[in-house]
């Protein structure tokens, strides 16, 4: 019997099957301390790792990997008062909301309510922005700001503007004004004033235009001005509209701002065929040559036919001077 006894015992460590010693407890689930409430139930949900069988469920903090956004909004409706939604990635709530038909002053608005149960939300929206930028969710961005704003949480340089840049790829150029608004005047960069005056320029606002330029300090040795080209060429158009020229190549100089030589030449010469527009073309001509643009054979076409239209013998006496002296350089000959 004793030998019997041996292998039995053998035989179950070998096979793994171990008496059950805890037979004899209740099945009910309940512990010492009875059941767990709701929300300890509801907490523990969003530790991730859990599941069935060996199988997670979609973990609601990766909403690359949660293709059910209707979950995600669940587990939202349900943490979103708890210490348990700090723990929630916001960004893939906004992703579910948005997927679901949510629009983004939809989306802000769930968040200023939630914010009035759980006010520790706030921190986890202040990383909205970084990620909606990033994400180029330029609507969606903007009122999350605003919903910061609100709480007295303004998110840093930064952030307004990437948001402004993206405003103006998308030719927001209302809605750029409108978030420069929304910030204190001498936090401004130089940055902001170079797109806010872009914004005026399409617009047609010289006056708008050089007021943001004249905020702007003057760029270093060497630096690279913040003004681009294409935004240099149209504010020079505006200002020979206006007969402003010589105001506008101040301030474009100034801040070290480039003009591309055929586009200048094109401006000249669309100037030349209006009439009374000599002052003009002398003024262009003169800012191109303060902004080192190279004068080229349509350069002096333009100024010849400006010249002419204004009978100017004198003028182009002086004209034929200067192309005799620059020609050289210039790479043409008078002949031509």
């Amino acid at each position: 019997l004793a030998m019997f006894g041996a292998a039995a015992l053998v035989y179950l460590l070998c096979t793994g099957n171990r008496p059950n010693l805890g037979a004899s407890k209740s099945k009910s689930g309940k512990g010492a301390g009875g059941s767990s409430s709701a929300n300890e139930k509801l907490l523990a949900s969003t530790s991730g790792g859990w599941g069935v069988g060996g199988k997670a469920h979609q973990d609601p903090r990766d909403p690359a990997a949660c293709a059910d956004h209707k979950a995600v909004l669940d587990m939202w409706h349900q943490t979103k008062s708890l210490e348990g939604a700090l723990k929630l990635d916001l960004a893939g709530v906004v992703d579910a909301m948005r997927k679901l038909g949510s629009s983004p002053a939809d989306v802000a608005a769930e968040f200023r309510s939630a914010l009035g149960a759980n006010p520790a939300l706030l921190a986890s929206i202040a990383s909205l922005p970084a990620v909606l930028l990033r994400d180029d969710s330029v609507e969606m961005l903007d009122v999350i700001l605003g919903l910061l704003e609100e709480r007295g949480q303004i998110a840093d340089t930064s952030t307004y503007t990437g948001l402004m840049a993206a405003q103006l790829r998308r030719r927001n150029y209302v809605g750029i004004a409108t978030t420069a608004a929304r910030l204190p005047t001498e936090t401004l960069t130089p940055r902001m004033r170079a797109i806010l005056a872009a914004a005026a320029t399409h617009r047609g606002r010289l006056d708008e235009a050089l007021g943001h330029l004249r905020q702007m300090p003057t760029p270093a040795d060497g630096a690279k001005s913040p003004i681009a080209s294409s935004v240099a060429m149209q504010i020079m158009y505006l200002a020979s509209r206006d007969g402003r020229v010589a105001a506008a190549a101040h301030e474009l100089e100034r801040i070290c701002a480039c003009l591309d030589a055929k586009q200048f030449d094109d401006l000249l010469t669309a100037e030349s065929r209006r009439e009374r527009s000599l002052a003009t073309c002398r003024e262009l001509l003169a800012a191109g040559a303060a902004m080192k643009v190279p004068r080229g054979p349509s350069t002096y076409q333009a100024m010849a036919r400006a010249l002419g239209l204004a009978a100017d013998a004198e003028g182009l006496r002086d004209l034929l001077e200067d192309l005799k002296v620059r020609a050289t350089d210039a790479g043409f000959t008078v002949a031509d």
